[in-house]
């Protein structure tokens, strides 16, 4: 066993050796963002450890720091491409910007930033990048480094809540499935919606399977405050995900969901005010109603933006 993880700590220090000389040589990687994701590095690893159990002690001690390795290599891609690529015209880019030289100062006065430029999501993600750059603004790379670090952080808790669920169901599979899928590893880890959301997809996800387990007194916090940031940024995922989980409730017979019929109703209670909430957010998001007029102009600004940004495809939405 000590010369395996010994064996383990040469690989993950010989990939440490190579991904940092293709920072530095290949992507410009400055001093001030090496050290950045160094102890970023560092926190991640501590969590991983952390969140380790007999079960995955092993697998998770090279999984996590070999994860973080490439998410940061994704991280660098992404940046490389929204430069080079897209000639600097990436959402990425345009979040970092104004946090870096607008919004982390107005929050920094004490003050929140008031944002109407765009849409409702998008306002709310530039006024959230520039809080997590309150207490450091870091540069473009260093930007994309932060956000694919969260965006990890969610996929841990993603293995955490399958664990929990599902112990003894392939989680060496899933790990490999969840830290190394190349989508998950280039599209969200750059400052924007999509590292966001994967945070808060993971802890909902973990504090829902904490709720079928019976603790859902310690669980039921978590799970709405990860919904509300759904819903500030994509209302109609946090509603699909509410819908989920009563779908769940009328479904389960886990006797660990506890309490009787008490609980049971409280939870429903929480769905129900849940799908509420998202059902204003979604309103005022997006002007919809629930009339079928409504419902098809939606759609069609949906086709509108698709066909600015240059992605969009044959056909037409579905009503």
């Amino acid at each position: 066993m000590n010369r395996k993880n010994d064996l383990t700590i040469i690989w993950v220090a010989l990939l440490t050796v190579i991904a940092t000389g293709a920072l530095i040589g290949f992507f410009n990687m400055s001093m001030q963002t090496l050290m950045l994701t160094v102890v970023l590095f560092v926190f991640v690893v501590s969590r991983g450890a952390r969140m380790a159990t007999d079960v995955d002690r092993a697998m998770l001690a090279w999984v996590i720091p070999v994860a973080f390795i490439a998410k940061i290599l994704g991280a660098s891609v992404r940046h490389y491409v929204a430069v080079f690529v897209y000639n600097r015209s990436a959402d990425a880019l345009v979040y970092h910007r104004r946090a870096a030289e607008i919004y982390a100062d107005v929050w920094r006065s004490f003050e929140i930033p008031v944002i109407t430029s765009r849409g409702a999501g998008t306002n709310f993600m530039e006024g959230l990048t520039g809080f997590i750059y309150v207490p450091y603004i870091p540069d473009e790379l260093g930007g994309f480094v932060i956000f694919a670090t969260l965006a990890l952080l969610g996929q841990m808790l993603f293995y955490a809540a399958y664990r929990r669920a599902l112990p003894a169901a392939g989680l060496k599979r899933y790990a490999l499935g969840i830290f190394f899928l190349p989508s998950l590893l280039y599209w969200p880890s750059s400052p924007g919606k999509d590292s966001i959301m994967l945070l808060a997809l993971g802890t909902a996800t973990w504090a829902i399977t904490g709720l079928f387990q019976g603790k859902w007194l310690s669980m039921l916090p978590i799970l709405a405050g990860s919904l509300a940031l759904m819903a500030a940024i994509r209302p109609h995922v946090a509603a699909l995900l509410v819908g989920a989980l009563g779908l769940a409730l009328l479904a389960s017979r886990a006797p660990k969901i506890g309490g009787g019929i008490a609980i049971r109703m409280l939870l429903f209670g929480v769905v129900g005010v849940g799908i509420a909430f998202v059902a204003v957010r979604l309103s005022a998001a997006y002007g919809l109603s629930l009339d079928t007029n409504s419902l098809n102009e939606f759609a069609d600004s949906v086709t509108d933006r698709t066909a600015t940004g240059g992605s969009q495809v044959a056909g037409r939405a579905v009503t």
